[in-house]
């Protein structure tokens, strides 16, 4: 693996949480190599991205992509990631 692969893509991603938009037109990079720290108060959404990039929550809009590919859209399609993909928090 090429030490600039891109490992996740959040693009243009709102996520809901009941009914409150928690996330919104959030947009990430993650490349391999680097280290990404999610760092903020109690409710700004930290554990709403990971959940969304472990593909536990909808989204409402965008979609995420892991290895380049999509793994879930505000369509609802979830797809297994190709090449295995882990998050920890």
């Amino acid at each position: 693996m090429n030490m600039s692969d891109v490992l996740l893509t959040f693009e243009s991603v709102e996520i809901r949480r009941g009914m409150s938009i928690v996330i919104s037109d959030y947009s990430l990079t993650v490349s391999s190599g680097e280290v990404v720290v999610l760092h903020g108060e109690n409710g700004c959404g930290k554990s709403t991205i990971i959940e969304a990039a472990a593909r536990i929550l909808p989204i409402e809009s965008g979609k995420i992509s892991q290895h380049g590919k999509m793994v879930i859209d505000s369509d609802g399609r979830r797809v297994l990631p190709t090449i295995p993909f882990g998050l920890t928090w």
